[in-house]
């Protein structure tokens, strides 16, 4: 099955490279897209194309290429009956509404988006110290579903009080096998602006909350600040995550990422399979 990955100026090379691994490990074929080949069509997209990814990145360039005419053939795309993955950046991206780093002078983003599968607002990023340049924002972070009880820490994990780059806390706490764990950077949580926006809307992952000593945002979808959400889209299906499933240990490299991060991914690196399989199976059509 072919499915595009979005390619173009705002992807991160790293994100586009582990996506690409990730859907040939399912068995996908991917096609890397240019903004101009979803603008304009190729040969093998959209007719020939079951989903389309936009990995992560910086998700203002994705808005300034492909506004009008490239977003309305998206949301086509995925009306009849195709499916999109929207990973961090294209997390954001995905949804109606985005607000990043509010406060902050040079990085604030508070603006609308035209695919609007989520209604609500993209809020990010979830956990501090994120920034461009580097990786000092990185985390890696414990998920739980809506319906599972909350975990606490756990003598048996990479404990919580465990430092990322830059003194940045890694939230790795939490009984291992009972919630997955998956690498974080700069991603969102996503926010209802209003009741309606839950009607065809699905929490399947929340950040789990119990042990990083930080106060839960309020009015997430799901209550605790959800991390992955699913939506049905005409007769296609969406996914949306502020968390990167994708990324492994594997593809950590040694010298751009902390001690810290790469112990903690390599202790977790299995779990994020859970958590992928339950996207793969919404976009198949399971769930809701």
């Amino acid at each position: 099955m072919l499915v595009g990955v979005y390619n173009d100026e705002g992807t991160s090379p790293w994100c586009v490279e582990c996506t690409v691994a990730t859907l040939q490990s399912r068995g996908f074929t991917p096609l890397l897209l240019s903004a101009t080949d979803i603008v304009n069509g190729t040969d093998d997209f959209p007719e020939k194309c079951t989903g389309l990814v936009f990995p992560g990145g910086r998700d203002t360039p994705y808005h300034e290429k492909l506004h009008g005419q490239g977003n309305a053939n998206i949301r086509q795309f995925v009306e009849k009956g195709g499916w999109y993955l929207g990973i961090c950046a294209g997390g954001y991206y995905g949804s109606a509404h985005i607000e990043f780093c509010k406060g902050d002078p040079t990085m604030e983003i508070q603006a609308d988006r035209e695919l609007g599968f989520f209604r609500g607002t993209a809020v990010g990023p979830r956990y501090p110290g994120y920034s461009y340049q580097d990786n000092t924002g990185e985390h890696v972070v414990a998920l739980v579903t809506p319906h599972s009880t909350t975990v606490t820490s756990s003598t048996d994990t990479v404990d919580s009080t465990e430092h990322g780059a830059n003194g940045a806390r890694i939230n790795c706490a939490g009984a291992q096998n009972s919630a997955p764990h998956v690498y974080f950077n700069g991603g969102c949580w996503f926010r209802t602006d209003g009741t309606d926006q839950l009607s065809s809307c699905e929490v399947l992952w929340q950040y789990n909350t119990s042990n990083n000593n930080r106060t839960p945002p309020s009015g997430g979808a799901g209550g605790s600040g959800a991390a992955v959400i699913g939506m049905t889209v005409g007769q296609g299906r969406a996914v949306l995550s502020g968390v990167h499933p994708e990324i492994g240990f594997k593809d950590l490299d040694n010298t751009l990422h902390s001690e810290k991060v790469k112990q903690a991914m390599k202790v977790f690196d299995s779990e994020r399979q859970i958590v992928l399989d339950s996207i793969f199976d919404f976009l198949a059509g399971g769930c809701l």
